[in-house]
């Protein structure tokens, strides 16, 4: 696989830009150290043919000397220009060549001071030899190097021309202050280089930690996936690769006994042991949560070597203060060998391997295979049949009502989705519910059940049974941690008039959420408007008893496999009654579902817990059914 190997350190880009300054700087730096030579010495003629007659000869020959050696280390600039630029980032740049030629030329008004002083000729030729100054002295590198970078350009030459045609009362002071005028602008020129190259490498310096976080991921420093995607496509011309989706074995544990500190601490080792199983070139980025992704080229060694390396590194324990976190890992693999290939066509296949090695046990590696394949179109066009059915609003709600146990009425109604195909077969809710939300429409869904919910509890609110029920719908942790379900919720009311008491929301799956404070914040709001909260399953899904602390909820439903298993375990009985005797003391009201039989009506009765739910007291129907008969057995 033909992959370039990109720096994982955002200063990369930044040596880019600095690279490009100076390549710049020492491009304008070229061409004025070989203007500067020639200008120095065309301007010495110059001077030398008209002093040849007003100056003692000797001087005017040591002055010509003097300039022909200026313009030869001028040139011997020329020739290393990169150690010449590196002294302008230095104090020192006010003693280079540039001003020596300032001396030697501020020099030449004294090799005929008295001619100076009576020949009006003589003010417009020093005139004409200080503009020559500045283009072959200093005036070359610095006027150049102003235009290029924008710095301080030197003015001197005008100013000492304005002294020179002053005449000679003024032309010491004109001489000192022409020296003192390129002395400074030297040190300005430099400073003010110094300065604009610092601010342009700090622009450079934080453009790179930008470009570099947009392509990684922050705690772990691997490529996340807007990364890795480009890193890929720049692979399309080369020879086949393997594609390898990494997920951790129940990483959600340690993020709930060690808590996410412990979680973060296992993500980074696990990076870095892939990272450093893996060759330099390859490709490991984290996708997000506990997935990573692995792309090498298909013949490079044992592929078995290669994932069994993998499988035993991340198997490594990851010390955590006095605890010690052993987790494995699955890999679903696939090859990419043709070059019509998409991202996410492997990348789906990859995913679809992973999900069957974690259905064979974990800690295994799955090829994607023709039997895979099957399965994946079929799950595609079970897909396909989903969003439609969503955007269509084919997908219809079932109700189910919670009874009172103790006065044997109505107390809410529960109202769930049911998919039915065109061909009348059913698709199980623990099938289609999951896929919507791994493809991002279960907030859809449940935006279409709380509005059906809605429209029910409006229709019945002179129903003389159903009046006083509210309705309950469920709703995935997840969608309350997107943040979007408070408003969901406040449109509905508003949409449909609703009061308090006529809705609740049931949460389930509660480890998703990460932030009890955020959750418990939009819990508030939405109590705030009149919406009950449930917590769901509880018992034997996802809740725990730390979501009755940190939670704002009112009631707390026992998960049916407990209600069905407590017929024949007489300690489960006495747990349940110890829970519904905690809830109770908390102020919450506790509901069994699952009392599908008279036998575990009877053990929900015999736990005391106030509500209960299940086919002993009402199956599940549709909203119309259920208005109609408003059927449900009174316990006997």
């Amino acid at each position: 696989m033909a992959v370039e190997r990109v720096a994982d350190t955002p200063a990369s880009g930044a040596d880019g830009l600095r690279t490009s300054i100076d390549e710049q700087i020492l491009s304008f730096f070229v061409t004025s150290s070989h203007v500067a030579p020639i200008g120095n010495m065309v301007a010495g003629l110059v001077a030398l043919s008209l002093l040849w007659d007003r100056a003692p000869r000797p001087l005017l020959w040591a002055w010509l000397g003097i300039v022909v050696a200026l313009a030869a280390l001028q040139a011997v600039a020329a020739l290393d220009p990169k150690g010449t630029t590196a002294k302008l980032d230095t104090p020192g740049v006010s003693f280079n060549t540039s001003v020596l030629a300032g001396l030697v030329w501020g020099a030449l008004p004294w090799l005929d001071i008295n001619a100076f002083s009576t020949d009006e000729a003589y003010r417009w030729i020093c005139l004409g030899l200080a503009f020559a100054i500045g283009a072959g002295a200093m005036g070359g590198l610095s006027a150049l190097m102003g235009v290029a970078v924008r710095v301080h350009v030197p003015m001197y030459t005008l100013v000492a021309a304005a002294f020179l045609v002053a005449g000679s009362p003024v032309v010491a002071g004109g001489v000192l202050v022409y020296l003192a005028l390129m002395v400074n602008d030297g040190v300005g020129t430099s400073r003010n280089l110094r300065r604009l190259m610092a601010v342009r490498v700090e622009a450079a310096d934080l453009a790179a930690d930008a470009e570099f976080q947009a392509r990684h991921d922050p705690l772990t420093g691997l490529l996340n996936r807007a990364g890795a995607f480009e890193r890929i496509e720049s692979c399309r011309d080369g020879p086949s690769f393997v594609v390898m989706f990494i997920d951790l074995d129940h990483f959600k544990d340690v993020n709930d006994r060690l808590g996410h500190e412990a979680g973060d601490l296992v993500l980074v080792e696990t990076a870095h042991r892939i990272r450093d199983a893996m060759r330099p070139e390859d490709i490991v980025a984290r996708l997000g949560g506990d997935e990573f992704l692995v792309v090498f080229e298909r013949g490079d060694g044992d592929l078995e070597v290669i994932v069994e390396r993998l499988l035993v590194e991340v198997e490594r324990p990851v010390g955590f203060g006095a605890d010690e976190v052993k987790i494995s890992a699955s890999i679903g693999i696939t090859a990419v060998d043709t070059p019509e290939w998409t991202t996410s066509t492997f990348l789906r296949q990859a995913d679809h391997a992973l999900y069957q090695a974690k259905r064979e046990g974990r800690r295994r590696m799955v090829w994607f295979d023709d039997q895979l394949a099957d399965q994946l179109e079929e799950r595609s066009s079970l897909e396909r049949e989903l969003r439609e059915a969503i955007r269509a609003g084919a997908i219809e709600p079932v109700a189910q009502p919670v009874i009172d146990l103790s006065t044997d009425e109505v107390s809410w109604v529960e109202i769930t989705p049911r998919w039915m195909l065109p061909a009348g077969s059913q698709v199980p809710p623990t099938v289609f519910l999951p896929l919507a939300e791994e493809i991002g429409l279960i907030d859809a869904l449940t935006r279409s059940m709380l509005d059906r919910a809605a429209q029910a509890r409006v229709g019945w609110r002179g129903h003389p049974v159903l009046g006083s029920a509210s309705v309950m719908v469920r709703v995935a942790a997840s969608h309350l941690m997107r943040g979007g379900l408070v408003d969901d919720v406040g449109a509905i009311f508003v949409g449909h008039g609703l009061g308090p008491g006529e809705l609740q929301l049931m949460f389930t799956e509660t480890a998703e959420i990460r932030d009890p404070v955020f959750a418990a914040d939009a819990i508030n709001s939405m109590r705030v408007m009149g919406v009950g909260i449930v917590l769901g399953e509880f018992g034997r899904g996802k809740s725990t008893l730390r979501d009755l602390l940190h939670l704002p909820i009112d009631v707390v439903s026992l998960h049916p496999r407990l209600v069905q298993e407590a017929t024949q375990n007489e300690r489960l009985r006495k747990l349940l009654a110890a829970v519904a005797h905690v809830a109770g003391s908390l102020g919450l009201s506790v509901a069994a579902d699952g009392a599908d039989t008279l036998a575990q009506l009877d053990v929900v009765r015999g736990l005391s817990v106030p509500y209960a739910q299940g086919e002993a007291l009402c199956p599940p129907q549709s909203l119309e059914d259920l208005e109609a008969q408003i059927a449900y057995p009174r316990p006997v």
